[in-house]
């Protein structure tokens, strides 16, 4: 999950791809809560990035999360992106059941 300035993403995810992600995100962290969108968030290791991302770098982590997350606005201003494990690694058409993001 990160937390992004909710007209800026707008813009960015319709193609203003000019605007600095600096200005998209509140911070280039990436948090977890093991429930989805809510819930108490952590930060994921390193390792656990890697696995799910491909990479531990900040910035990749977090391109991906803007380009395939799920946008939930809290307010006005703010709002968070979370993605799904199946955006990154889909289930076969068989599997109904969401799961929690496995980190």
């Amino acid at each position: 999950m990160v937390i992004v300035n909710a007209a800026e993403y707008q813009r960015w995810i319709k193609g203003e791809k000019t605007i600095p992600l600096a200005d998209v995100v509140d911070s280039f962290e990436v948090f977890h809560t093991g429930q989805g969108a809510q819930g108490i968030m952590g930060r994921p290791s390193k390792q656990q990035l890697d696995t799910i991302f491909g990479t531990h770098t900040d910035t990749d982590v977090v391109l991906q999360i803007l380009e395939k997350g799920q946008f939930q606005a809290s307010s006005e201003l703010t709002a968070s992106l979370w993605l799904h494990p199946s955006a990154l690694f889909p289930f076969p058409s068989s599997e109904s059941t969401l799961l929690s993001p496995p980190f």
